[in-house]
């Protein structure tokens, strides 16, 4: 307040910040700057990407010119080797390599990618896998439709290794008389010194006093089984009983294939979600418009499970609920549902096409509804113009293929597109005031 008595009003005076205050304003001051430098980093490396995507996208011209006019008159961009990252490069290939590996095993054993599995080992004798794969482990969980990654280094586990004399090069090496006995030793030789062979490179035979290459062998590599017995003393037990592992060059996996009442049920959710959202792209609805789902389900399990996850299903669909309709199942699957017959009065306009999902906890019958639509008045598709500056549609169309034999007639062909565009330019708005 202003001191009594004053001539004038009094200076409200602020209180003096400390010094954490100060420090706290410097630190917001100094975040903010980083933003707006990262935001511009951001702008100019995706202006230069866009750029040289372009440009290496188009044919090449020998003429350049100096401002960026056209991609036909840039020069092709060179490769500049500072942005190269070899590691990322290497990794990203093994990634590629394990999703394809994934994908090959879940056709072997016939389980859709729509169904999740419980988790997936990946084999490396690297101390630095984990670290290695863990920027990429939600892509591979994405792709291969995962619960959880897993990584294990004792590769003898899951593959070993048998060797065989190359005959036509080992043989000219040694000689037929040492021909028999490093035949006997190398198919002899257990997965532990394959193993060393592969790795050094080269192997000493003592009893020949000589030593095997590599090229003087052929290596094989194959998976094991939990319900195998190793392959030598040595060796440790296989995988873990519902693995199954599969190999490819230097990367091995192991998936888990047991499949357990939930994870089969959530794979049925799956299916049933793709459904409504292929339903829903036929109808020809946009992404996120609201709609209605009603359904039947010929198992009380089934239609319970998909009511227990109305929240994830309204999420994955973009509708607003699902409802469970019995007289859903007494109506045939061929044809299309009028639902003045099973549903109230808001619903009586539309025709839904029914859709059939069969799945091994029983089978689903659903039709989608566009709330946008349920509440209006049915529109024709050519609403009726009253305005005599447009001839009518059947007018239209016959002056379309009518032979030209006059000025008139030929102006009038001539016009008969613009009119089209007129007509049904004023249909959509009709439609819209509707």
């Amino acid at each position: 307040p202003p001191p009594r008595g004053g001539g004038g009003g009094g200076v409200i005076k602020q209180p003096p910040c400390s010094d954490e205050s100060r420090n706290v304003q410097r630190e917001n001051q100094d975040d903010e700057k980083n933003k707006e430098e990262q935001n511009k980093g951001r702008i100019l490396t995706s202006q230069q990407i866009l750029k040289t995507t372009i440009a290496s996208s188009a044919s090449s011209s020998p003429a350049s010119s100096s401002s960026f006019t056209s991609v036909h008159l840039e020069p092709f961009p060179d490769v500049e080797e500072k942005f190269r990252n070899p590691h990322v490069e290497v990794m990203v290939s093994k990634v590629i390599q394990i999703l394809n590996l994934g994908r090959q095993l879940r056709d072997k054993l016939r389980i859709k990618v729509k169904t999740p599995l419980n988790e997936m080992i990946i084999v490396g004798e690297d101390e630095r896998i984990n670290h290695n794969f863990k920027p990429y482990e939600e892509t591979i969980m994405s792709e291969l439709n995962l619960k959880r990654i897993r990584y294990d280094r004792h590769i003898r586990r899951y593959i070993y290794y048998t060797a065989k004399p190359n005959k036509k090069i080992l043989q000219k090496k040694i000689g037929k008389k040492k021909w028999k006995a490093a035949e006997f030793f190398i198919v002899g030789l257990n997965s532990d010194r394959v193993m060393t062979l592969k790795k050094q490179g080269w192997l000493h035979m003592k009893e020949l006093d000589e030593t095997i290459t590599l090229s003087d062998v052929h290596i094989s590599t194959h998976v094991r089984k939990a319900e195998d017995e190793p392959p030598s003393a040595s060796d440790p037990m296989g995988p873990e009983l519902g693995y199954e592992v599969g190999h490819d060059g230097n990367i091995t996996i192991c998936l888990d294939r047991r499949l357990t009442p939930n994870l089969r049920m959530e794979g049925v959710l799956r299916e049933f979600t793709n459904s409504v959202n292929k339903a829903r792209k036929t109808m020809g609805m946009m992404k996120g418009a609201p709609a209605k789902v009603f359904f039947y389900c010929d198992s009380d399990s089934l239609s319970q499970k998909i009511l227990a996850s109305m929240t994830k299903l309204c999420h994955l669909t973009g509708c607003i609920t699902f409802v469970e309709d019995p007289n859903l199942g007494r109506q045939n699957s061929s044809n299309s549902i009028s639902l003045a017959e099973t549903q109230p009065i808001e619903y009586k306009i539309m025709e839904s096409p029914l859709h059939d999902i069969k799945t091994e906890y029983g089978s689903i019958r659903f039709h989608v509804i566009d709330v946008d639509t349920t509440t209006k008045a049915p529109t024709p598709m050519i609403p009726p113009i009253q305005s005599s500056s447009f001839p009518p549609p059947q007018l239209k169309l016959q002056n379309q293929y009518r032979s030209v034999n006059s000025d008139s007639k030929k102006k009038q062909s001539e016009d008969a597109p613009n009119r089209k565009r007129t007509i049904r330019n004023a249909a959509k708005i009709e439609m819209q005031d509707r």
